[in-house]
């Protein structure tokens, strides 16, 4: 783990871990904490400020099948390319491999509910039944896991396009509570500004949204 000045370069702080490899789940638990700590100390500011803020929705174990998240993983990097309808269906495929092993994944199921929308959305599926399919995954991932912030995100998502703006800025609000860092739910919440007639509203939102992912082209 590496710690670097992107301005100049300069490693401000590094670290090797080496665990056994018996459960990836507490690993990454691990890790984090120690890493959050040497970095405070490398900064000079308290832990509790360098900790994740809100409620510890990441600390949440969701599977104990390795291979399940391995399919899951997979989906995720597939998903990131919104070029083409192959990449979203195969992603897709992945996310309900991992299902298949564990049912009670949540994030397997967001992520299924993130390809039916926006093949539903492209017009590569039917819209009516996508997004019927991914409000019902992501309900059930609620269900598992009332704090996963990346269901409520697409939850607003889903309201907003199908004009239910108060839920919409509901669920939007809720998902930054849970993690602030995630940029989907400031640009629902600037859509919403516009719809309102309010500009201003909107741009600060944006720039919000454009902070926490600057590589997004629709910011």
């Amino acid at each position: 783990a590496q710690l670097v000045d992107a301005g100049c370069e300069e490693q401000i702080w590094s670290s090797r871990y080496d665990k056994d490899f018996d459960d990836i789940f507490a690993i990454q638990s691990d890790i984090a904490a120690s890493v959050t700590e040497a970095v405070a100390a490398s900064l000079s500011i308290p832990v509790e400020s360098a900790a994740p803020s809100g409620e510890p929705h990441n600390d949440i174990k969701e599977t104990n099948d390795l291979t399940a998240y391995t399919y899951f993983l997979h989906g995720k990097q597939l998903s990131h390319d919104r070029r083409l309808q192959d990449s979203i269906r195969q992603a897709r495929d992945f996310f309900n491999r991992a299902l298949e092993r564990d049912p009670i994944f949540a994030r397997a199921l967001v992520g299924k509910a993130d390809c039916l929308c926006w093949l539903g959305v492209e017009g590569v599926e039917p819209y009516t039944d996508s997004m019927e399919q991914a409000r019902q995954a992501l309900h059930q991932a609620l269900e598992i896991n009332p704090q996963l912030a990346e269901a409520h995100s697409l939850l607003s998502i889903l309201h907003l396009a199908g004009d239910e703006f108060a839920s919409a800025e509901t669920a939007a609000a809720r998902a930054i509570e849970l993690n602030p860092s995630s940029a989907d739910p400031y640009r629902v919440l600037a859509q919403l500004r516009a719809g309102r007639g309010d500009p201003e509203g909107m741009v600060t939102l944006l720039e919000a949204a454009y902070e926490l992912d600057p590589l997004d082209l629709t910011v």
